[in-house]
């Protein structure tokens, strides 16, 4: 019996230490496969064919709109970005939809120049109606004939850098005023869905306009 036991005891000890091996083999010769992130934005191609460099791309206005930045290298070659005769879209890759430049009464928010400037970065702003874009999404950004895609969107942001003092102010303002008033919606619809439904379409739609007119201020 005791001969038995050192056996079972030896095999098990074998097993557990070809296992290891094999765990430790497999872990050597597995490559962790590096999430694509605005880090790996940038490209030869973009630069050779564009003339311009990528910056960033991320969640801004409380996370309503999605910042897309890059940098002029070649002003010739990039001309046909910053024209407003191409139309440029943003697209979800996980649901196919595509979103929109925001139009106001002062035009579309994106940045547009007849002569580009060497050096200086330029930013398109689109909408994320419902909030549907997330963070470290991907996505695909077309302008005109230019496409790139598997862009990730990169950590979002609580404030807006590029508002004025007076514009932060200014959306912090709107922004809860527009919170109590969804609070107050939903209070009133109870239960029902169908309401709470609409009371956060309006409340989205609400923070939409305050953002763009906070813009143009």
């Amino acid at each position: 019996m005791a001969v038995f036991r050192r056996t079972v005891l030896k095999c098990a000890c074998s097993a557990i230490g070809w296992l290891i091996a094999l765990v430790i083999a497999i872990g050597g010769c597995t490559t962790p496969t590096p999430k694509a992130g605005i880090h790996e934005m940038d490209s030869p191609d973009n630069a050779e064919k564009w003339g311009i460099r990528f910056e960033s791309i991320r969640l801004t206005g409380a996370d309503h709109f999605v910042d897309f930045r890059f940098r002029v290298i070649d002003p010739e070659k990039a001309g046909s970005l910053l024209s407003r005769k191409d139309k440029a879209y943003l697209l979800h890759e996980p649901t196919g939809k595509a979103f929109p430049v925001p139009v106001t009464k002062v035009g579309p928010l994106r940045a547009t120049a007849v002569g580009p400037k060497p050096g200086r970065s330029y930013v398109i702003l689109f909408s994320n109606v419902n909030k549907i874009i997330q963070q470290d999404d991907p996505v695909t950004v077309v302008i005109g004939e230019f496409k790139t895609a598997g862009l990730r969107i990169g950590t979002a942001r609580d404030s807006t850098p590029d508002l004025t003092p007076e514009q932060e102010t200014a959306w912090t303002d709107q922004r809860r005023d527009l919170l109590h008033t969804y609070q107050a919606c939903m209070s009133g619809c109870l239960k029902d869905r169908a309401c709470l439904k609409q009371c956060r379409e309006d409340y989205d739609s609400g923070l939409n306009a305050a953002y763009l007119e906070v813009l143009q201020e």
